[in-house]
């Protein structure tokens, strides 16, 4: 069974993925999920950076890149993800080819149908737990995915205000 949309979000600052690892991501889940798109969120990147990005967004199809154009707090910048995200699950990572190695693992949960899954790397080795309903501790995750429900309630730290 296949995730039927997911899209990818993930923080660029002055340094960001290769085209190669971005498009190893891509071709990736597009193996295990119906309908993929990638958002990369430059957090306040400098002009080197954000010619890297450009790059990257013409080369590889359904990766946008938004510009932050003073670095702000992750969250704000995930928020802006979650903001143009499609999918029917949203996933934050650090693409990594570790991380991509691992995807079946990581995406398991979600395709158990969790709303949230909660991915970890320690040793080498990745593991990931899954949950209905809750809240969990971010805190150590490196990776999760979050199911969108028609209702969106975004909380938000006070100085994004």
């Amino acid at each position: 069974m296949k995730l039927t949309s997911l899209t990818a979000v993930f923080i660029a600052r002055d340094f960001c993925a290769s085209i190669e690892t971005v498009r190893a991501l891509a071709d990736a889940l597009a193996e295990r999920v119906v309908d993929v798109n990638i958002i990369i969120v430059a957090n306040g990147a400098g002009s080197v950076t954000a010619r890297t990005l450009n790059a990257l967004a013409s080369a590889i199809p359904d990766v946008t890149v938004l510009y932050l154009a003073t670095e702000q707090h992750d969250d704000v910048a995930r928020l802006l993800g979650i903001e143009q995200a499609i999918g029917d699950y949203i996933l934050f990572c650090t693409p990594t080819l570790a991380e991509i190695a691992d995807l079946d693992k990581l995406l398991a949960p979600a395709v158990e149908g969790n709303d949230l899954v909660i991915g970890r790397r320690r040793g080498g080795r990745a593991a990931a737990r899954g949950r209905s309903t809750g809240f969990v501790s971010l805190s150590s995750a490196i990776f999760f995915i979050w199911q969108r429900r028609s209702i969106t309630l975004r909380i938000l730290p006070r100085f994004a205000f």
